[in-house]
């Protein structure tokens, strides 16, 4: 069946916009047992369906069509030409991709030769696949057989998580005591303090000034914690839609006073548990992750601003957004990743293609040893929400895989606790791998 698609072509003189047109003209795509033919009309018939801006590649970017564009309710699409006028290493730039433009402009981008007419086809599909999208395709027997074994495997280890779990802590009483602003000072400047803080940062074996100890003891049952942009609104929302003990705060700016949990990091007393009570530690963090998963957002990063810190990549100096939507975020990581590609190095990054890779769900992102309590009564608490938020599933294995061995506090953990990522957060796969791996590599030095 003949369907026909009546597109505008818009550009400025010397664009190559009537080469383009005569290109189209009258030519054909194949799709879905379909034939869509291409006819070219004016920008003012109302039959229009679609409408393509010209861009000269060889000169000034046509900001005003653009803006045009996005007044009218047409969907439309950038065509570069004049690509054979540029120089090969311009022409294979990465600012020259489909992944810069939509990063960029926010549009979808097709290069086009009026030459060769290679490019033309890409053209047509880009427009079909816009005006009549592809259904999904039918899974085969054996990619039902593999999903179905996944969903399977991930039920089983949930049971079985669920059956070896550690008890769920006592609550903690409200302290009695909460101090004013003079009070604090005074308790912060403290021998008392100070001690705790140069035996924390024994516990920790990092070698630092007490001036960069966040966190200080300055009661038994109190610890105060110079707060991040959005770390008390996520202890808050995770203590309302989780079940995950985290410590109740009393004061949020500028110091956040919180219950002091009375117990070991899992850094300082990993290698003295038995590998029964390792094996149920990591049963718990397994269910903790699944119920933050659970979380959906509709904006990456901080609940408060939707800013998204460095960290979560690795970069603790750097902070990207706030973006408008999770299509935004993944603009911009898919024009990240081939900026950060190393031929020969990194293999090409593949991004994740299915939508439920990128769906936002909330994270931690920081589950390293220190930031994981086991209290006296061998409950398990989480600790520094300073990087949490709204993030694609993988970012809780991204981060647990950045302190296990790329110079976080897991390079000293033992082989031990890494074994125990893909099934706490879960596994990527190769290319997955590769592709966030380019990310942070172009991220650091954006």
């Amino acid at each position: 069946m003949d369907k026909i698609i009546y597109v505008t072509i818009q550009g400025h003189q010397g664009s190559g916009k009537t080469a383009l047109a005569t290109q189209l003209q009258g030519r054909s795509y194949r799709c879905h047992k379909s034939r869509f033919c291409f006819s070219v009309v004016n920008e003012t018939d109302s039959n229009a369906q679609f409408s393509i801006l010209v861009y000269a590649l060889n000169g000034a970017f046509p900001q005003d069509l653009l803006q045009e564009a996005r007044s009218r309710p047409l969907p439309f699409c950038i065509a570069g030409t004049k690509i054979d006028l540029l120089s090969e290493k311009h022409r294979t730039s990465y600012m020259k991709s489909p992944q810069a433009f939509a990063w960029s402009y926010d549009v979808n981008y097709v290069a086009v030769d009026n030459t060769t007419g290679a490019g033309v086809q890409d053209l047509m599909r880009s427009i079909v696949s816009t005006l009549h999208p592809t259904p999904p395709a039918a899974l085969t027997i054996y990619q039902r057989l593999l999903l179905y074994t996944h969903e399977i495997l991930r039920w089983a280890f949930d049971c079985l998580a669920i059956c070896f779990k550690l008890p769920q802590p006592r609550s903690i009483k409200n302290s009695p005591f909460l101090p004013t602003n003079d009070e604090l000072d005074r308790l912060l400047n403290s021998p008392a303090v100070k001690d705790w803080d140069r035996e924390f940062l024994q516990r920790v074996n990092v070698q630092a000034s007490l001036n960069e100890v966040s966190c200080h003891l300055i009661t038994p049952s109190l610890i105060a914690k110079l707060s991040g942009p959005s770390e008390y609104e996520s202890m808050e929302y995770v203590r309302q839609h989780t079940s995950i003990p985290v410590p109740r705060v009393y004061q949020d700016s500028p110091w956040m006073i919180m219950d002091y949990v009375d117990g070991r990091m899992l850094y300082e007393c990993w290698n003295e548990l038995s590998r029964f009570m390792q094996f149920r530690i990591a049963c718990t963090l397994r269910l903790y992750v699944k119920q933050l998963h659970s979380l959906r957002g509709e904006r990456p990063g901080y609940i408060v601003d939707g800013i998204i810190p460095g960290i979560v990549f690795g970069l603790d100096w750097k902070q990207f957004g706030p973006f408008d939507s999770a299509r935004r975020f993944r603009q911009m990581c898919e024009f990240a990743s081939i900026v950060g590609h190393r031929p020969g190095l990194i293999p090409k990054p593949c991004p994740p293609s299915t939508d439920d890779k990128w769906t936002l769900v909330f994270n931690h992102t920081d589950l390293n040893a220190t930031n994981i309590i086991l209290d006296k009564d061998g409950s398990l608490w989480l600790i520094d929400w300073g990087s949490a938020g709204f993030y694609p599933a993988s970012f809780e294995s991204i981060g647990l895989w950045y302190v296990d061995g790329n110079g976080g506090k897991g390079d000293r953990m033992p082989r031990s606790w890494s074994r125990y990522r893909g099934f706490i957060a879960g596994r990527m796969d190769g290319s997955e791998f590769s592709f966030w791996t380019c990310v942070r590599s172009a991220l650091n030095r954006f």
